[in-house]
């Protein structure tokens, strides 16, 4: 397959985890019992990060002999694996039977935390894409 796939799976863990980080602010202020759809979010993003991370990591190894792109894909990966494990520790934080705890302070703060990881590993992403043309025709090695 020539079109990489990692940009199409990265799609699924970043709405997921985006709207679970923005029902935990919202909740903070506007308790929303929407508490088991937050944690259900979380989860699906967990998984489908795990696919969208194997996906990259098969296309990371074509360009990681490429030397100029070498610390800018670790950095995305890096950040990316940063967001992941906040999202697992969050969701750890609240997990019970159901899925239903109400997520208590560091709960939401590893969720945010996730958030601002997930910003980082999408600017570097960008970075690779739009700079140096990572999955695109106009890569030079």
């Amino acid at each position: 397959m020539t079109h990489p796939v990692h940009p199409l799976l990265v799609h699924f863990p970043i709405a997921c985890w985006s709207l679970s980080t923005f029902g935990d602010i919202v909740g903070m202020f506007y308790p929303t019992g929407f508490t088991q759809a937050i944690a259900t979010l979380m989860l699906i993003g967990i998984i489908s990060g795990i696919a969208a991370m194997a996906a990259g990591l098969f296309d990371a190894v074509k360009y990681k002999h490429i030397e100029h792109l070498s610390n800018p894909i670790d950095k995305h990966m890096y950040a990316a694996i940063t967001a992941w494990s906040f999202y697992l520790v969050s969701l750890s934080l609240r997990w019970d039977d159901a899925l239903s705890m109400v997520p208590d302070m560091w709960a939401i703060v590893t969720s945010v935390a996730g958030a601002i990881s997930v910003m980082v590993a999408g600017w570097y992403g960008g970075n690779l894409v739009y700079v140096h043309g990572v999955g695109t025709q106009k890569l030079k090695d």
